[in-house]
């Protein structure tokens, strides 16, 4: 039996079906080879009308680098057109890898855009009562955008151990899957969370020099077994919280000279490490600003609360995070790990989320609108403290003007990018044409960066 079957679901019906003909060719120039303990299968749907195919990378016949291979190897999966968005076509290909090439431990990596298949699927799976039946697997890689966020890692917790995957931007080029796959086999006796620990340095290796052409990315990996912990310590931090902001959009509790309660939310809202164009900060950046101006703001009982509340997040960063890297000044306060924290709505589809609904009297979805409304500028005349309730209500754009549409829009369309990465939020474009401008973070980011050790990670 192998150690590792790898299971590579490349969904290239798209702009990217030459970058992930470009990754195949890579991974066939791995060390991966008919007596290597790793397998690894793809199921690649490229575009143009071409039928799908499948390889087997530990073939006898894909070891060394020779061009054309590929042409001569490429067997149909039997479907000329497969869904690659259908919760049914993954289950079909993982169970068939798991029956062809039984195991140790197995890895699935999912690539595409954030839209290709991961967003209606994964919430339909979830929700179904009729599921195919999927093996809880050892590690899901996102070959992908904006995947390592607390939403998408909650709905995953039961059918992964480990997730990998980053939470900005990601470049067309995908992975690097030649040094992966070898950095793979130099792990392939180690434990599971070793094997993220360097899969993730060797990704960050690879693309620290990006940082030169303006580019930069963030990678890392987290242990599922802990989101339950983490949604609990983000309850805790929601409690908290929804006693400073009022409901209704009438403003901030707070009348100390220095800042208010609110006034600090929003301050540590605007420095955090934020992605997908500041509708996502990274969760434990966030959670260390807000604690250091608590702690700055004095000794009272409601600054004490939430800065306590902030550290049993915090605390929970290195039990989750298994490691996280970064290259070029954009992305270098990331964590590992983001929490969806608009600006200006809520999008009607974070109804759908688990990790947003209630638990325990806490509720992180009622926190983000009560945010909005309160933070939201006033109609001219009216003080800054916040908006009339009645009005605020009329004029809730969160639901009642634009729900229908956002509903019938997720439904209808395509891919792992509505829901678990953007919510389909476009609704703060970022005004800088600096850095900031090629990874949609961050509204005054930083021009330096300090180099992530990870960079200097040498892998043979």
């Amino acid at each position: 039996m192998r150690k590792w079957t790898v299971m590579a679901y490349m969904a290239g019906d798209n702009d990217l079906t030459e970058e992930m003909l470009w990754s195949i060719k890579e991974m066939k120039r791995s060390k991966v080879g008919p007596d290597q303990p790793v397998t690894v299968v793809v199921l690649y749907d490229p575009g143009f009308n071409m039928p799908a195919q499948e390889y087997v990378i530990n073939s006898l016949t894909s070891a060394g680098d020779q061009d054309g291979r590929l042409y001569r190897e490429a067997r149909s999966n039997g479907v000329a057109e497969p869904n690659m968005g259908n919760i049914r076509t993954l289950a079909d290909f993982v169970g068939s890898c798991i029956n062809d090439y039984p195991a140790e431990r197995y890895m699935l990596v999912l690539s595409g855009h954030s839209a290709s298949s991961m967003d209606r699927m994964f919430i339909r799976y979830v929700k179904s009562e009729r599921k195919p039946e999927i093996p809880k697997i050892d590690l899901i890689g996102f070959d992908a955008c904006m995947m390592t966020t607390a939403e998408v890692a909650y709905e995953l917790r039961d059918y992964f151990k480990f997730m990998l995957g980053s939470q900005g931007y990601a470049l067309s080029a995908g992975w690097p899957y030649k040094r992966m796959l070898d950095c793979l086999l130099q792990e392939v006796d180690s434990q599971s969370r070793v094997v993220v620990e360097k899969l993730v340095e060797a990704y960050t290796a690879y693309y620290s020099d990006f940082a030169l052409s303006g580019h930069s990315l963030d990678f890392g990996g987290c242990d599922l077994s802990q989101i339950e912990p983490l949604k609990d310590a983000v309850g805790g931090l929601t409690k908290v919280l929804n006693k400073a902001v009022r409901p209704g959009g009438q403003g901030f509790i707070g009348s100390s000279p220095g800042l208010t309660i609110g006034e600090t939310l929003v301050l540590s809202h605007w420095l955090a490490q934020s992605f997908n164009q500041d509708q996502y900060v990274d969760l434990f950046d966030f959670c260390d600003i807000l604690s250091q101006y608590c702690r700055r703001n004095g000794s009272s009982r409601q600054w004490t609360k939430i800065a306590s509340a902030c550290g049993e997040v915090l605390d929970l960063e290195k039990r989750l995070v298994v490691r996280s890297c970064y290259t070029g000044p954009v992305c270098q306060h990331s964590r590992g790990m983001s929490i969806y924290f608009p600006w200006s709505w809520v999008s009607y589809m974070y109804r759908y989320l688990s990790f947003g609904k209630p638990r325990k009297g806490a509720n992180w979805r009622r926190f983000l609108i009560n945010y909005v409304h309160s933070t939201r500028r006033p109609m001219k005349g009216q003080r800054i403290a916040g908006l009339n309730p009645l009005l605020s209500q009329v004029f809730n754009l969160d639901y009642h003007m634009v729900g229908k549409r956002e509903e019938e829009r997720f439904w209808a369309g395509g891919g792992f990018n509505n829901i678990f990465s953007t919510l389909g939020l476009r609704d703060s474009p970022p005004n800088s044409k600096g850095y900031e401008g090629s990874a949609f973070s961050m509204k005054n980011p930083p021009v330096d960066w300090v180099p992530c050790d990870c960079g200097r990670t040498r892998v043979v």
